[in-house]
């Protein structure tokens, strides 16, 4: 079994990169993200919990936060339309809609996330948490909008018999 971070960032790379408007998924956050490579997706591992499961077993918890990233700074141009602005277009990448709503439309973060709820024998929870905002990069160089998707994976792993 692989990693669950690991797991997600190749289904990610597999389902965006190429295929969409994401342009890299990085393993971690590596805080210096070269603006041509946004909009870009960072997976990370926050933190994991266990539990004894079955006979001879852990079960194991982990939280995950997917954050996608886009440049704030192309909204301080002269020619930019307030309307359409970083924001907005982060909110469409990551939760769109259907036409008549009802469904997360094909191709957004959240629609690739609660189709599939298990990546490499991890099952990873359809609940997601999301939280938008703006951050500081590269000693405050660069201004970012992010979209912070949170979401659990379960997996059982075997104890180690002596």
């Amino acid at each position: 079994m692989n990693d669950p971070t690991a797991a997600i960032v190749q289904f990610l790379r597999n389902e965006f990169v190429g295929k969409s408007q994401i342009k890299q998924v990085y393993d971690s956050d590596p805080d210096l993200i070269p603006t041509d490579e946004m909009p870009c997706i960072t997976v990370d591992k926050q933190r994991d919990r266990s539990q004894y499961g079955a006979t001879g077993h852990i079960d194991v918890t982990e939280e995950i936060v997917v954050k996608v990233i886009l440049d704030k700074q192309v909204d301080w141009k002269d020619d930019v339309d307030h309307e359409q602005h970083v924001k907005k277009h982060l909110r469409r990448l990551v939760e769109e809609r259907s036409d008549d709503g009802r469904l997360y439309a094909p191709g957004t973060i959240r629609y690739a996330l609660a189709n599939r709820l298990e990546i490499e024998r991890v099952a990873v929870s359809a609940a997601v948490s999301v939280e938008y905002g703006i951050a500081a990069r590269n000693a405050e160089s660069m201004v970012t909008a992010e979209a912070h998707l949170t979401l659990t994976c379960t997996y059982s792993i075997r104890i180690p018999t002596q």
